[in-house]
């Protein structure tokens, strides 16, 4: 047999055993003959590569469940002891940590207020609380993968962040690196990855939350910054530097100026507006005040409908999505604004989107990174089986 076809055969196996992996991990559990028929791969060939991940301890069989031939067969499953998956945010004032199993069920979730001054102290204080929160689940599952999701766009090719006001510490800074370097110990080679948290909140969303079966959605974040993220044919679409969704610097023509839609519709603007109609200090005053309709809070929320709408008019004739999430710390409370929003829109586009509320509210980070994290843990963790 030639090297060339030795090389062929291999990666066949490796793709397949892929496929089957992933086939688990989107739908469940299965019986080899079922994944057989829905791979289009022969029985052989789906048990002996269930067989590798049984071994590599990625699998677990299940129960036995009645056939179409009336035998009954052993599902197979993800086994979610193999590994604890680490997923941070970091945004103004928080940092915000949730450790899952395998399968992506929650294990336990906490958050602190960032205290480091420096790129360097960030990345301490957040490993430190990843390590002692990891520690404390007294379980013997290793972290299969860390995922960090920013307030800030990330540079894949230049390997660093950028646009980040609210986080400018490690603006122009390579931070992968700075917690590659300080978790070797703890994860494999490849399973720490960076990215910006609005894009993690989309994936959260079409996994778990209010975009599932939604192959064109667009995500926009409202709270103390503004953000969006778009997801194209199933996949989230990231743009040529990670800056593609970057909905807050949006320009908005107001009393004769150009002005940015996060500096008009984020927590800091809300809280202004808030304190100009003399209804409190704070959003959660401004959302009070709305619910006994006040005349001032109505106000305020049809100014912030009409920036909200221009937005997704953009978004709608320039991606023509399905969906709409509104989501983050105050599109939790977007049901105030749809309406409106709704009314704005209908004269300005010929295809409406839908307009829906987060389901995830500001988990949606978190979750969408946990997702990341099983995949790059599921990957290491076939990589080093196949290699031996």
């Amino acid at each position: 047999m030639t090297q060339q076809l030795i090389g062929r055969h291999k990666l066949l196996k490796d793709l397949n055993v892929r496929a089957v992996y992933q086939q688990l991990t989107r739908h469940g559990p299965q019986s080899r003959t079922e994944l057989a028929d829905k791979l289009e791969l022969s029985q052989a060939s789906v048990g002996r590569f269930v067989d590798l991940l049984l071994s590599a301890n990625l699998l677990r069989e299940g129960e036995r469940i009645a056939s179409k031939a009336g035998r009954r067969q052993t599902l197979v499953d993800i086994n979610p002891d193999a590994a604890v998956i680490a997923a941070l945010t970091i945004r103004s004032r928080r940092i915000r940590l949730l450790l899952s199993d395998l399968q992506g069920q929650p294990l336990t979730q906490t958050s602190t207020d960032r205290q480091a001054r420096s790129a360097t102290e960030l990345v301490a204080q957040s490993v430190a609380l990843i390590q002692k929160t990891h520690a404390e689940l007294g379980i013997n599952a290793a972290l299969g993968a860390v995922v960090i999701g920013l307030s800030a766009a990330w540079h894949p090719q230049a390997q660093q962040v950028y646009a980040a006001p609210q986080l400018a510490e490690i603006e122009g800074v390579n931070i992968q690196q700075l917690f590659e370097s300080n978790l070797q110990a703890d994860v494999m080679p490849g399973t720490i990855d960076v990215g910006n948290d609005i894009n993690f909140a989309a994936l959260g969303e079409m996994h778990y939350g209010a975009a599932q079966q939604v192959k064109n959605f667009v995500y926009i974040n409202l709270g103390s910054g503004v953000g969006g993220a778009a997801v194209i044919d199933g996949k989230l679409h990231t743009g040529a530097h990670g800056f593609a969704g970057e909905l807050g610097y949006l320009p908005i023509f107001k009393e004769g100026e150009l002005r940015s839609l996060e500096s008009l519709i984020g927590r800091n603007a809300i809280v202004h507006y808030t304190q100009e109609a003399g209804l409190g200090s704070s959003e959660q005053d401004f959302f009070n005040a709305f619910e006994a309709q006040h005349p001032g809070a109505l106000r305020i929320a049809n100014e912030i409908s009409q920036y909200l709408a221009v937005a997704i008019c953009t978004i709608t004739s320039t991606l023509n999505p399905d969906l709409v999430v509104l989501g983050g710390s105050i599109g939790q409370y977007s049901h105030y604004f749809i309406p409106t929003i709704e009314t704005l829109l209908a004269p300005l586009v010929p295809v409406m989107p839908v307009l829906a509320s987060t389901q995830l509210g500001r988990d949606a980070g978190l979750r969408g990174a946990i997702v990341h994290g099983q995949a790059l843990a599921g990957e290491a963790f076939i990589t080093k089986e196949l290699s031996r």
